[in-house]
């Protein structure tokens, strides 16, 4: 898999976690704090990781 295919896939990942959050959010869901925790320190990951595989990608 290519630089830009990982970057890429790392922020839609993003992305879609960082909705899911909302939704539970907005409908009011009962979802526990860990979970909520857990899931925006992953998102700061993937993105961290976009972020990098994009700076290897332009760098080639």
């Amino acid at each position: 898999m290519s630089n830009r295919f990982i970057a890429n896939l790392s922020f839609i990942l993003c992305a879609v976690i960082l909705l899911n959050n909302l939704s539970a959010l907005v409908l009011h869901t009962e979802i526990s704090k860990v979970t909520i925790i857990l899931s925006i320190l992953l998102m700061v990951v993937l993105f961290i990781n976009g972020v990098v595989h994009k700076k290897k990608a332009v760098s080639k």
